[in-house]
């Protein structure tokens, strides 16, 4: 294949990557605590957001225009798709969080992490 993007954002390495399911938007997650939105052809990043540590997974939401991801901080974030606004900080792991999957309808999320821990969080309205 051709590349058509290459982003280079990220001082560490990049863990996690995500595609919106329906637009041309791409996410990139490090262990530099950041993740960062691209649009597909375009090199720099839309916008970036920042965990207080290592970023180990991006998931687009199923439904709406939300990015989920989780990271070494402990903590599982959404964030608003266009924008990376802050939208909710998911606290409860006592460890990493490494996965989070959504369910087909948008309203639920399970997070699971070092702590032997799943976690399942419901979606702001």
């Amino acid at each position: 294949g051709k590349v058509i993007g290459h982003f280079r954002q990220h001082t560490h390495s990049v863990e996690s990557v995500a595609i919106h399911p329906v637009s041309k938007y791409c996410a990139t997650g490090s262990l530099d605590g950041k993740v960062y939105v691209y649009e597909k052809h375009l090199d720099a990043p839309r916008y970036g957001c920042t965990h207080g540590a290592g970023v180990t997974k991006v998931y687009w939401h199923t439904t709406r225009d939300w990015l989920v991801s989780t990271s070494m901080d402990r903590t599982v974030r959404v964030w608003e798709g266009k924008s990376g606004a802050s939208l909710a900080v998911w606290t409860g792991h006592r460890d990493v969080v490494f996965d989070v999957a959504l369910s087909p309808d948008g309203k639920f999320a399970v997070s699971g992490g070092d702590d032997n821990d799943a976690l399942c969080w419901e979606f702001p309205v």
